[in-house]
């Protein structure tokens, strides 16, 4: 696998992953993150294929060490057990939420809203 480092500091590398990562991959990748001593944690973007991983001071040998453990069929696996009408993140929730009050807003008069809130009360 090729893993492109998009950017790195003394103890951060963000990396460009060849696969996607939705939720069930990013826990795998947690878990074996928690193997290797010297990585103190990962953090996923939203895009889905980049990550960045933080480690202590004078240990990029354990990045090396990390991305070497991935396994693609584990990856492939985990990949295929995605439900992808679930929402899978804090922000996906509020802004389908943000949407649908910003559709009712707009598409219901204002009586009916008025009667929607009365009824819900």
């Amino acid at each position: 696998m090729k893993f492109i480092i998009k950017h790195q500091s003394n103890s951060r590398v963000r990396l460009e992953l060849p696969f996607t990562c939705p939720h069930p991959v990013q826990m795998y990748l947690e878990e074996l993150a928690c193997t290797v001593p010297g990585i103190e944690k990962l953090h996923f973007y939203k895009d889905l294929k980049h990550v960045g991983v933080y480690f202590s001071q004078g240990k990029d040998q354990q990045v090396q060490n990390f991305l070497s453990l991935i396994q693609m069929e584990k990856v492939i696996e985990k990949q295929n057990e995605v439900e992808w009408l679930v929402p899978s993140s804090p922000y996906d929730i509020i802004s389908t939420h943000l949407y649908r009050r910003m559709l009712s807003k707009v598409l219901l008069p204002t009586p009916l809203r008025v009667g929607w809130i009365l009824r819900k009360w």
